[in-house]
């Protein structure tokens, strides 16, 4: 029983606790649906106020726009009622220039703004704006003057001519500092920008006309003097030239150092479309002097060769050399100044056309033996075409890498060789054939062989002193075989004076008494050995062989033959009779005759030294 009464207990409990549910659910149905109700009003409210607040906003929005617009406007106006009137607040500073030429930052503030006032009322189409133009065109005009004034003066002082004369060639130009350049720099800047706002209608600027007169004044200067020093030298008389002394090599060299110097600082400071005139005619000036005074050392050597003095053909062949390396050096500059770098080409091309045309004419010269104004030697001593042709393959030797760069170049066209130990090859041989052609005019063939015999020594000892490696063996051979072969021919032209003793045996007298026929022939020889050695020492004596060793040579030759053969038939006839009166045909003893022969060729030894230039 009590188990059933917890039972129905529980169940009333559970009926209960289910009708509370019921009510609670019931209740959060109702609050549902009036917060679904609320939460509709609420969106169609928010649609509402959305709907009446969009058009607003938007109407706000544009006139923050219109604000704004307003106050760009009225800005704007501000701005240029500002530029309208700066020319007449700014015109009394801008008229008295800056208070100090060394503190310009003000100035060029100032001079900033009215550039910058200037440039926009310039955009604009009303007429106070033209009105205003003017008056800024005006001041302007007063700053620009004012402006260049002090450019002016900043250049001047560092364009002060420097006497590079003095200077030794590895000397570096001197350069302008680097607060100094950051100073023309800044006023280049702004008087580019003045030129063109202000400056007469024109292709350049007036500071960089200005810019151009006072530096081509400084480069002028700064090289005068050694203008001058080749002028000076150019009015000298000729002698031995020593390679690189000429001063316009010193003169090409700090004149291109000066135009790379000059091209660097003009593109640093100047506006680019301008620089290369103005480069231009910043180094025309200079470049005119320098090319005048190459064209007039080639004048002078053109004087010096038809004169006869080659020395300044050697100098020319130095300057040609040294200003082609320096243009090779040199060559963005030289392609920078244009028409005014070619000219620096063409004095080098002029140079080695007249090099190449002295040599030309100098083989023609030798190839004719009879030249009017070469004097044939009448001691038969050394000729000056060997001297002087020796001297010129001497002093070639000296310049063999630029020689043979010419040739290689196709300058020696007109020459059949392509190389200077060719070149020299050549000149000796036409020198060779030269000599025995002038030879053969002289009228008695002993001087010619004298002449020959000097001459060919001569060449021998002065390829002797080149070595033989320089320009070979062979030319030097071959003079030596010419040299050898007129000494044999010059003492075979004491045959007639051998023959007098050659043949004794008619004039042996088996021990007796020489007989009349045989007196007389003693006689006669002595006689006309006597003719013949007196005429032969009445010639030659005034002959000259000018190296005393080669002279003691031939003599020496001359005496080992006829000597003993003289002494030996005289010393015969001294025992045997065949004169009353022998002391009347025998007119030397041995001693006697050796002096006379060793008196002959007496000229001065000296005389082979003037030959050298």
């Amino acid at each position: 029983m009590s188990k059933r009464a917890e039972l129905e207990q529980s169940l009333e409990n559970d009926i209960a606790e289910l009708a509370q549910l019921q009510e609670n659910l019931t209740k959060t149905n109702l609050l549902t649906e009036q917060m679904g109700g609320m939460l509709s009003t609420f969106e169609d409210r928010l649609a509402k106020l959305e709907s009446s607040i969009l058009p607003i906003h938007k109407a706000t929005k544009n006139l923050t726009k219109l604000h704004e617009n307003i106050e760009k406007s009225v800005s704007y106006v501000d701005e240029i009622i500002g530029y309208l009137g700066l020319a007449a607040r700014e015109d009394l500073f801008i008229s008295k220039g800056p208070a100090s030429p060394d503190d310009i930052t003000e100035y060029l503030s100032v001079v900033s703004k009215l550039k910058e006032a200037l440039n926009h009322l310039n955009t604009l189409d009303y007429r106070s704006g033209e009105i205003a133009s003017q008056k800024l065109t005006l001041t302007l005009t007063k700053a620009n003057f004012h402006l260049d004034t002090i450019f002016k003066k900043k250049l001047t002082s560092l364009s002060a001519p420097i006497d590079f004369s003095s200077f030794a060639a590895d000397t570096p130009i001197p350069k302008i500092s680097e607060a100094d350049l950051e100073e023309l720099l800044v006023m280049t800047g702004q008087l580019a920008g003045l030129d063109r706002l202000v400056g007469e209608t024109g292709d350049v600027y007036e500071h960089v006309r200005t810019f151009s007169e006072l530096r081509s004044k400084y480069i002028l200067k700064s090289l005068a003097g050694l203008a001058g020093l080749t002028t000076a030298s150019s009015r000298g008389t000729s002698a031995t030239y020593l390679k690189g002394s000429s001063p316009f090599i010193k003169y090409m060299l700090f004149y291109l150092r000066l135009c790379k110097a000059e091209k660097a600082l003009i593109q640093k400071i100047i506006i680019k479309p301008q620089a290369q005139s103005c480069f231009l005619q910043a180094i025309s000036p200079a470049t005119d002097a320098f090319t005048e005074t190459g064209e007039s050392l080639i004048s002078r050597v053109k004087r010096s060769i038809a004169k006869r003095e080659y020395a300044d053909v050697f100098m020319l062949i130095d300057v040609s050399s040294n200003l082609a390396d320096y243009l090779k050096q040199y060559d963005t500059i030289v392609a920078y100044a244009g028409n005014r770098g070619a000219e620096l080409a063409e004095l080098v091309s002029n140079s080695k056309i007249l090099i190449m045309f002295f040599f030309r004419d100098f083989y023609e010269e030798l190839k004719q033996p009879e030249n009017p104004k070469s004097i044939q030697p009448v001691d038969g001593t050394v000729h000056e075409i060997a001297s002087i042709t020796l001297n010129i393959v001497r002093r070639l030797l000296e310049y063999e890498p630029c020689m043979n760069a010419m040739l290689a170049e196709g300058w020696g066209a007109n020459l059949s060789c392509n190389t200077l130990k060719a070149m020299a090859k050549e000149i000796l041989q036409l020198l060779y054939a030269n000599l025995e052609n002038k030879a053969r005019m002289y009228k008695r063939a002993v001087l010619g062989v004298v002449f020959l015999i000097n001459n060919f020594n001569y060449v021998v000892k002065q390829l002797k002193s080149l070595g033989t490696d320089i320009i070979g063996g062979e030319s030097e051979s071959m003079f030596e075989r010419g040299l050898a072969t007129q000494i044999g021919v010059y003492k075979n032209s004491w045959s007639p004076c051998h023959q007098f003793f050659a043949d004794q045996a008619k004039l042996d007298n088996g021990g007796k008494a020489l007989s009349k026929a045989q007196r007389e022939m003693v006689k006669d020889r002595f006689k006309n050995f006597n003719a013949e050695i007196d005429s032969m020492y009445a010639m030659q004596k005034a002959y000259t062989i000018a190296d005393p060793d080669l002279r003691t040579q031939i003599l020496n030759g001359v005496k080992d033959v006829l000597v003993p053969m003289y002494a030996q038939f005289q010393q015969r006839f001294t025992e045997i009779e065949f004169s009353k009166n022998p002391s009347k045909y025998i007119k030397y003893d041995k001693t006697g005759l050796e002096a006379m022969i060793d008196g002959f060729f007496v000229g001065s030894a000296d005389v082979e030294k003037k030959f050298f230039l």
